[in-house]
């Protein structure tokens, strides 16, 4: 019976894609997977004592409102200060050079929102500074599989009062955040689109935990089945898993290199919020931290399950061995008295049968007391 194969999941890589191997620099080619919706956009500002948003726009609409106030979205006048624009999708790559042309975004930025195996960055431009993250979403587990993880590319374009995220698909952590600014409470409102900044950049770095925290649990409940039945299907899990921490491995260093550099030579975009990105910082060191010991814990657990394979086979061989070691002087007993030659002494004996018989028993009998002296048994 065929052994079937748990689905596969697909997940955001970070190798370069081979469709952008020889394009000029700053040529726009979407690299992600193939879709067909429309771009949508959604548009939050506030000024001291006002708040206006405008959620499913069509990105053109909405970067003229960005650009503009809020004149196109609401039909009133445009409030001041601080606006943020959330651009979900970036497969439609006329629509985003269009947008691009708009806000005055240089080619090569422009090139990066679409291509989205980049790693996290940051990368300071004249007039605006771009920071390229990852968000995190965990699946539940799939029938005997690892939680299924998927990173996605959150690119943040901070121009003055303006903050424009692009993401692939809508994201909750986001949105809810989209949200609760939208409302201007607490700091939301005082600190403006550099604190807005820092805050995506904050959610996005602590989405690391999410994904440490279901993998840690996966791997604890993976180690008690290593340990009371290291089955195929244990070693299957366990590959899933050490895959998914190399990724995320592979993300959250990216992630450490760009806090550390933001920390190291703080950008004037973020204004005076230096002093939080020590925070961020902090979080993306715990995360990395965290990743290296879950795959350290991986990899003692792949270490266990051989160990407890070899076990078990030598357990096995060691009975059979046993068994063979035991019935072999008897099967030479038998084998003697089985070749029936005419000049047989014993076979015409009348006690014969019962004589073999009791020393096929005696030997038996012995090899068992002399294997349980020496401990083998």
């Amino acid at each position: 019976m065929r052994r079937r194969r748990p689905p596969r999941r697909h997940r955001t890589s970070l190798a370069p894609t081979a469709t952008k191997v020889g394009l000029p620099p700053g040529e726009l080619r979407y690299t992600g997977t193939p879709r067909d919706d429309d771009v949508r956009a959604h548009l939050v500002a506030f000024d001291g004592s006002t708040v206006r948003s405008r959620t499913d726009l069509g990105l053109a609409e909405a970067v003229a409102a960005a650009t503009s106030g809020l004149e196109t979205a609401t039909g009133t006048a445009g409030v001041g200060g601080p606006r943020w624009l959330d651009v979900v999708g970036v497969h439609d790559v006329e629509a985003l050079r269009e947008a691009g042309h708009a806000l005055n975004l240089h080619p090569l930025t422009l090139e990066d929102l679409a291509h989205v195996g980049q790693r996290p960055k940051v990368e300071p431009y004249e007039g605006y500074l771009m920071l390229i993250a990852r968000s995190w979403t965990v699946g539940p587990a799939i029938a005997g599989t690892a939680p299924a993880l998927r990173d996605e590319q959150v690119a943040i374009v901070l121009r003055g009062d303006l903050v424009v995220t692009f993401r692939e698909r809508p994201h909750e952590a986001i949105d809810a955040l989209r949200s609760r600014w939208g409302r201007g409470r607490g700091r939301v409102r005082e600190g403006g689109a550099a604190y807005l900044t820092y805050a995506l950049l904050d959610l996005l770095v602590d989405q690391g935990f999410i994904a440490t925290e279901a993998l840690s649990e996966a791997l604890t409940a993976l180690e008690e089945r290593v340990l009371e039945a290291p089955e195929p299907a244990v070693l299957t899990q366990l590959t899933e898993l050490q895959r998914e921490l190399a990724h995320l491995r592979r993300v959250a260093s990216g992630t450490r290199q760009l806090t550390s550099t933001l920390r190291r030579e703080p950008p004037a975009e973020l204004g005076g919020w230096h002093e939080e990105l020590r925070d961020v910082d902090d979080h993306a060191l715990q995360v990395l931290e965290a990743v290296d010991t879950l795959r350290e814990v991986a990899s003692t657990l792949h270490q266990t399950y051989a160990a407890a394979v070899a076990e078990r086979t030598n357990e096995v061989v060691r009975v059979l061995t046993l068994f063979t070691a035991v019935f072999m002087p008897i099967t030479f007993v038998a084998g003697v008295y089985g070749m029936n030659f005419v000049h047989m002494p014993e076979l015409g004996w009348r006690w014969g049968y019962l004589a073999v018989w009791a020393l096929m028993v005696g030997l038996f009998l012995g090899t068992v007391a002399w294997f349980r002296r020496r401990r083998w048994l």
